[in-house]
């Protein structure tokens, strides 16, 4: 009897350490996604920045180039 016992606990303790595997891989899976999206989220901001300085730069070297007169 004893050892039918211990034999259930043993697949019970298996079961639960089974189903935290599985919450562990699922909760990783998700931070790894959202990881990459904020990654995607940073370089988006980053390069519409870019943009904006190097149009800045373009209307300002322009202006410098093109005399009054011309526009």
């Amino acid at each position: 009897m004893m050892r039918a016992q211990r034999g259930v606990a043993l697949l019970v303790v298996l079961f639960i350490v089974a189903l935290m595997t599985s919450i562990a891989v699922s909760m990783s899976g998700r931070l790894f996604v959202n990881f990459n999206r904020i990654e995607s989220q940073l370089r988006y901001e980053q390069a519409f920045w870019y943009n904006q300085g190097v149009e800045l730069m373009a209307k300002t070297l322009l202006k410098q180039v093109i005399p009054d007169e011309a526009r």
